[in-house]
């Protein structure tokens, strides 16, 4: 079984052991991952690899490519006109399986589910995707990828915040707004868990940070619901939930 591996530093594994690539056998392998079983054509492959720069007779050595590889990885890489594919019955990626858990999250009913299944999802990552993958056509899915990664974190913690868990997101939180700085919808999961754990001025120092550097980096204000919460906070309604009751005392022993 061959095993892609592409969020993080790309690895193949065959039948459980790292095969040594250089970096052309792998750039080509790593798109068609991304293809995810789907043919990818020869005129692609070259576009992929190698952009305006092709090398001469670039399809001579996409073939050459091809052979190697298939000399190391077996018969999962198929030649099927126009191009090849990976054949899914015979390789797994990583990125297959985030998929499969995504699809379970987005269809879970209760917000414990859903984050279970996002953790699942998140731990796939090893750092940034297609690492030691130069090849220009991936650059697309390397910021795609990236940006999925941020926008399931988000999922996560917004499901967290539902279950009540703003005492113990804040930290995480912090470090990860601080990250993206101008992600809206990470400033305003911050805002609220900081409100809800009676931090009223750390909230609203929140937002007038990302104000703040929206008017200077993109000319514009936070968007209504951003705006929305920060009135709220400001009026201190009754988005912060109640005050968890006190732990029951302990019994008394009896006389």
């Amino acid at each position: 079984m061959l095993q892609l591996l592409l969020l993080g530093p790309v690895e193949v594994l065959v039948s459980g052991l790292a095969v040594s690539l250089s970096p052309l056998q792998r750039n080509l392998l790593a798109v068609l991952a991304l293809a995810d079983g789907a043919v990818v054509s020869t005129e692609r492959l070259v576009d992929a690899l190698w952009g305006d720069h092709y090398p001469a007779a670039p399809r001579s050595r996409v073939q050459g490519l091809v052979s190697e590889i298939r000399r190391k990885v077996g018969a999962a890489l198929v030649t099927r006109h126009p191009g090849y594919l990976l054949d899914p019955t015979a390789c797994d990626t990583d990125l297959r399986r985030l998929t499969d858990a995504v699809r379970r999250a987005r269809r879970a009913d209760l917000p414990g589910s859903t984050v279970a299944h996002l953790r699942d999802a998140l731990a796939l990552w090893r750092g940034e995707p297609l690492a030691g993958v130069c090849a220009p056509g991936v650059e697309v899915d390397r910021t795609r990828l990236t940006e999925l990664r941020v926008g399931l974190l988000e999922d996560r913690f917004e499901a967290e915040l539902k279950l009540g868990q703003h005492y113990e997101l804040v930290a995480e939180l912090t470090a990860t707004a601080a990250a993206h700085p101008l992600r809206e919808r990470l400033a305003g999961q911050l805002m609220r868990a900081l409100y809800r754990c009676n931090r009223q001025a750390d909230a609203l120092r929140v937002y007038q940070t990302l104000r703040d550097q929206l008017a200077e980096e993109v000319g514009s204000d936070p968007c209504p619901d951003l705006r929305g919460l920060h009135a709220t906070i400001l009026r201190g309604d009754p988005e912060r939930p109640p005050t968890p009751p006190a732990p029951p005392a302990r019994p008394r022993a009896p006389r």
